[in-house]
C-alpha cells in the first residue's frame, strides 16, 4: 500500500520527517495487521468484529501523531462492499480533507452491481 502526500500540510523538516514516521507506522500497522489477522481469521473467517478491533488500535495509533498537526483519521466500514472508509479530518473546521476510498464512489460501485444484477436477471 502507498501512502501518498497530504494537500495543506507545510513541507517543513519536521513535517516532512513527521510524515515520514506516519508512513512508516501506516505500512507497520498494515504488516502487523495481516500477520495478527491470520489466525483469527482461521477462528472467525470474515470477523467484521475483530477488524473493527484493529482498526481503532491503529487509528489511535496514528491519531497520537497527527494531533500535532491538528487532524485526525476516522475509519468506518461500507457494509455493502465491507470496505475500510478512512478520513483525515481537520480538528478546527471539521472539514473532511481526503477520503480513502470515497463513499460515493463505493456507493456508485454498490447500485451497478444492483443494476447488472437486474439486467441479468432480466434477460433469463
Amino acid at each position: 500500500m502507498q501512502i501518498g502526500p497530504v494537500s495543506g500540510v507545510p513541507e517543513a523538516p519536521a513535517v516532512r520527517e513527521a510524515v515520514v514516521r506516519l508512513k512508516a507506522m501506516a505500512e507497520e500497522g498494515i504488516q502487523q495487521l495481516q500477520q495478527e489477522r491470520r489466525p483469527r481469521e482461521a477462528e472467525h473467517p470474515g470477523s467484521l468484529e475483530a477488524l473493527r478491533e484493529d482498526l481503532k488500535r491503529l487509528t489511535e495509533q496514528a491519531n497520537n501523531l497527527l494531533r500535532h498537526f491538528q487532524r485526525h483519521l476516522e475509519y468506518s466500514i461500507h457494509e455493502p462492499t465491507r470496505t475500510v472508509i478512512v478520513r483525515l479530518i481537520d480538528d478546527r473546521t471539521e472539514e473532511v480533507i481526503r477520503e480513502i476510498p470515497s463513499e460515493d464512489l463505493l456507493n456508485l460501485y454498490v447500485n451497478l452491481m444492483e443494476l447488472a444484477g437486474l439486467l441479468v436477471n432480466h434477460r433469463e
